[in-house]
């Protein structure tokens, strides 16, 4: 599977780590013996008398120091009553290294068909064994200090529609061209500007009375699809985005985000089902009793949020939102440079913007406006060793591999039933399944009365995915929201985010808690990374299988989002790079 690349996080203690580390160290040096174990051994099994007892002590020495330096705010310490025990000889041996002594023979001895042996097993026991003493990094005061200067500039370019007058045109696509130039752009950090105004259907505006809101993620539930490609090669197309990024926000986002940097990309999830922006149940006998109102059941937080930021504005219902590419797209996982490459961004626009707006009854329908909508991508100038050293990538006609998860999305409607079993689209040889994520929605994608951005559990009780009759989980998992067991659930629920993005479950949760796990946000996730050899080529045949308590409702509509390991190449003829498959 893909392993995106990460030096920092945080320990299970919460202790923020940046680097490798100390295991990772080891993990590295271990990696490096055994990829280059004829450089290593044949050259020292070799070495005779003192030449090679000096070689054998001073890189011992070096590579303890390393391991030191590489250490330097911990102090390591393992039991090691189950170690492999060290004889006399080899603590002779150890203390010379250590030392720097050379004391003959010990050394010299070993030279020869030992040493490989003594080398890979002992050093690491060794090394497991021993309690090290460092110093804290305050006493480092001759530590050099490191520059980044291999950016001589980075910029924000925007790029646009062919024409601003086309955006409201509903189930067309709406169309944003990078074409191929001399430049080094980095798409994974772009953003997409979007802004508007939601109005009623006639085109007034709305009033503050009115109890009518975008919904969560709304600019995602604009459209039907979104597209991105690079030269000719489509590299993700994305059904239903406003439900995808809405259960990946979800599964990673910490609940904070709702009332911080969230609403800047119109993401504030909802409290409960309801369009009520109203915190407390006011009436006239109370006010004049001087009793306090009390709370109100159907309030909405989220809700009151949104309807609160765009009505605060003149006009009413104006908007201006930042939706990063990351969000959109897991292409965003590629953070490289790209050269002299087209990028097109397709954006269809829904048939109606009804799953964009959440209304309670009896409030006007409204409509979206776009008046805006800008892709801002940064273009970066490398100085002038670093262009140098780009160049010669491409004039070698070197192949660049662009490697990402993509997002895939189907939905089916359920039938009403106690058993269903949903077969997806069977992935390709170059795609590789990791996560199946699915949640299910009742009767809420057809007025504006209804929530898209909400779940429901419909007495889900067992769920499993089979690829190529490989079974995941293999055992079953059997819950009951009725009577709160679905804690299982919840576990994978919340484990996702560590699992995937790498974030501790102490040091940040997901948006749903244990309560609006169920009410709210019942998202099944299946983890199916590790797959037996006969899985890891050829395609994959996906299906899922579940069981309910009670025959699901009418007008059920499930949503699958797949995580899968996608793989390309940029090839070069030397000037010009091509996108294909891998």
């Amino acid at each position: 599977m893909i392993i995106t690349k990460r030096n920092r996080g945080y320990s299970s203690t919460r202790k923020y780590i940046q680097g490798k580390g100390f295991v990772d160290s080891l993990r590295s040096i271990g990696s490096y013996v055994a990829q280059n174990k004829d450089l290593i051994a044949k050259p020292m099994l070799g070495a005779v008398g003192n030449v090679g007892a000096f070689a054998l002590t001073e890189g011992s020495k070096a590579l303890i120091t390393h391991l030191i330096n590489k250490k330097r705010n911990e102090k390591v310490s393992v039991n090691n009553s189950d170690l492999h025990q060290l004889s006399p000889k080899e603590n002779e041996i150890l203390q010379s290294l250590i030392d720097g002594r050379s004391s003959g023979s010990p050394v010299t001895n070993i030279i020869g068909s030992g040493l490989k042996k003594f080398w890979l097993k002992n050093f690491f026991i060794l090394i497991k064994m021993t309690e090290i003493e460092i110093s804290n990094n305050c006493y480092d005061i001759l530590e050099q200090v490191k520059y980044d200067n291999s950016i001589e500039s980075r910029q924000y370019v925007d790029y646009t529609p062919q024409s601003q007058n086309n955006l409201n045109i509903l189930g067309s696509p709406i169309t944003i061209e990078i074409n191929a130039s001399d430049n080094y752009i980095l798409p994974s950090d772009s953003v997409l500007y979007i802004k508007g105004q939601l109005v009623k259907g006639d085109g007034t505006a709305y009033d503050n009375p009115d109890e009518v809101a975008l919904v969560n993620n709304a600019m995602m539930f604009l459209f039907s699809d979104i597209r991105y490609s690079i030269g000719n090669m489509s590299m993700e197309t994305i059904n239903s985005p406003g439900h995808v990024t809405t259960i990946l926000s979800y599964l990673s986002q910490p609940d904070d985000y709702n009332t911080s940097s969230g609403l800047n990309m119109c993401c504030c999830k909802d409290t409960t089902n309801n369009a009520n922006s109203a915190k407390y149940v006011t009436s006239v006998a109370a006010f004049a009793a001087g009793y306090t109102p009390r709370e109100n059941p159907n309030y909405n937080q989220g809700f009151a949020i949104r309807k609160g930021h765009i009505m605060d504005a003149n006009p009413k219902g104006s908007f201006s939102f930042a939706i990063p590419f990351k969000h959109m797209f897991g292409f965003g996982d590629y953070n490289k440079v790209m050269y002299n490459v087209k990028h097109v961004l397709t954006l269809t626009r829904m048939t109606s913007d009804n799953l964009a707006i959440h209304r309670a009854a009896g409030v006007d329908n409204g409509k979206v406006n776009l008046t805006n909508i800008t892709w801002k991508v940064p273009h970066v100038k490398p100085e002038t060793v670093k262009l140098m050293e780009l160049r010669s990538i491409i004039e070698s006609k070197q192949s660049i591999l662009v490697a990402f998860t993509a997002r895939t999305c189907e939905s089916t409607m359920v039938s009403q039933t106690q058993n269903f079993s949903w077969r997806l689209n069977a992935k390709s040889a170059i795609e590789k399944p990791r996560w199946i994520i699915v949640g299910f929605q009742i009767d809420k994608n057809t007025t504006q009365e209804q929530n898209p951005a909400i779940f429901d559990h419909v007495n889900l009780t067992n769920a499993y995915v089979s690829i190529n009759s490989e079974k995941y989980p293999m055992y079953d998992i059997n819950f009951d929201f009725a009577t709160n067991d679905y804690s299982i659930l919840y576990e994978m629920f919340d484990r996702f985010k560590q699992e995937f993005y790498g974030f501790n479950s102490l040091v940040g949760g997901t948006q749903g808690n244990v309560p609006a796990f169920k009410k709210l946000f019942p998202i099944i996730v299946f983890d199916v990374r590790h797959q037996s050899d006969k899985l890891k080529s050829g395609i994959a045949d996906i299906s899922i299988n579940f069981k309910f308590s009670a025959n699901v409702p009418a007008n059920t509509t499930a949503y699958a989002v797949t995580l899968s390991d996608r793989m390309y190449k940029l090839n070069s003829d030397g000037k010009n790079l091509v996108m294909s498959s891998k």
